[in-house]
């Protein structure tokens, strides 16, 4: 009799211990997007060095004259004058970056596209010199000097992906990415994406992707089909609300770096 009464007591208690529970799924999630934190100290490289660049790097304008900056590669840039620069350490390495400081920036919320252009009237800039440099790529650096009297009244730039030129391409670029990759909610789930790198990225879904090949290069690139679309400067979060999406899979990238991507499961 003590048997039959002890069965199903064992049976309820199989049941809790090893059923699934319906909500098992966190109400929140975090992602940390990583870049050159992670890279290996002793092979560290800047990807793309000497591949991206300004064209000239030193181009001169009279006080008052525009400058036009024409993107003819494939990927988002950035007009950003520094005056000084940072050491940033990270795990043995120490990275160089400059320093925005003010006079002129195209911005980092509406970077420069592939085939557009952004230009600067110099009026309000005294003459001198005023370095530069791409906040997606911050070894891309250039000169504008600013001249008094009217001798050059304009001047145009070219920002260049010469990926040919080098075999070190996108050199270390798997140390580039989201942690988790992918990642498994429950519709309703607060996930947090914060931008633990020190570069700029983006967190954006994407549907499709085009191949794009420059010199020995194809690349795979993300179009945000505006799902949800956040740029992160370093030390920036954002936390995306799943209640606002349909159940299904989100593949989302960054699209400053096409080869970070990863994907969003919310059931």
């Amino acid at each position: 009799m003590r048997i039959v009464r002890i069965l199903p007591a064992i049976s309820i208690l199989a049941t809790l211990l090893f059923a699934t529970p319906v909500n098992a799924a966190s109400s929140q999630a975090s992602i940390s997007i990583i870049d050159l934190a992670h890279f290996n100290p002793t092979t560290f490289t800047f990807p793309g060095v000497g591949a991206f660049n300004f064209h000239p790097g030193v181009v001169t304008v009279s006080q008052g004259g525009t400058v036009t900056w024409t993107d003819n590669g494939y990927d988002q840039h950035t007009v950003t004058s520094y005056t000084t620069k940072m050491t940033v350490g990270f795990e043995g390495v120490n990275v160089q970056l400059p320093i925005p400081d003010g006079h002129f920036d195209s911005g980092i919320q509406a970077p420069i596209q592939s085939g557009q252009s952004w230009s600067l009237n110099t009026a309000e800039l005294s003459p001198g010199d005023y370095h530069y440099f791409c906040q997606i790529h911050p070894w891309m650096q250039a000169l504008l000097h600013v001249a008094s009297g009217t001798s050059s009244p304009s001047a145009s730039v070219n920002i260049d992906h010469n990926q040919g030129s080098t075999t070190q391409f996108f050199s270390g670029s798997a140390s580039w990415g989201y942690l988790p990759r992918d990642l498994a909610v429950k519709k309703g789930a607060q996930v947090a994406v914060t931008n633990n790198g020190i570069l700029p990225h983006t967190f954006s879904s994407y549907t499709i992707a085009i191949p794009v090949t420059e010199g020995f290069k194809t690349l795979i690139i993300p179009i945000s089909d505006g799902v949800f679309n956040q740029t992160l400067v370093p030390g920036q979060s954002w936390t995306l609300d799943t209640s606002t999406l349909n159940t299904g899979t989100y593949t989302y990238a960054c699209l400053f770096h096409p080869w970070m991507k990863g994907s969003i499961n919310v059931t």
